[in-house]
């Protein structure tokens, strides 16, 4: 809806008739954002302690059938790229990383379809069903990348 289009006097009043409008998705029942279909590569190459510790909390929950790898940017865009079993989803820490590996996958655009939170975007890649989650390398607190595993995994 054009944000220009209502007839307010308040920001908070459009704020209000903004939140009220349903998401586009939702009133069909469906999820709003991307459900994984398949491992969740966790490419991590921000050296940052906050980052360290968000990986160490991941690992001691458990990984499945998820990857969680730790390294400099072109080395994860190479192993991301060469996986080689269908990736179920992208979760990026640090800008260098994930413009290296959304570069190597040919991955020019991103659309912005919600947020696991505030500044931690989910996105699904122009042209596929593939969910992408960025974050800044020293961002978030203990359990980012878990709830990033668990909006990815929602199903």
């Amino acid at each position: 809806r054009d944000l220009h289009s209502f007839p307010t006097r308040r920001s908070s009043d459009l704020l209000a008739r903004c939140l009220a409008e349903p998401v586009q998705g939702a009133r069909e029942g469906l999820p709003v954002t991307p459900h994984a279909l398949g491992p969740i590569v966790f490419a991590v190459g921000s050296p940052s302690p906050k980052s360290r510790e968000q990986v160490e909390a991941l690992k001691e929950a458990g990984v499945g059938n998820d990857v969680v790898a730790m390294g400099e940017a072109g080395t994860l865009a190479e192993l991301v790229a060469c996986y080689p079993t269908r990736i179920g989803g992208l979760v990026l820490t640090g800008g260098e990383t994930a413009r290296a590996v959304l570069s190597r996958l040919g991955i020019k655009t991103l659309r912005v379809v919600g947020e696991v939170e505030i500044g931690v975007p989910i996105l699904v890649a122009e042209g596929s069903d593939l969910p992408v989650i960025t974050k800044a390398g020293d961002f978030g607190d203990r359990d980012t990348l878990l709830r990033c595993r668990a909006a990815l995994n929602w199903a």
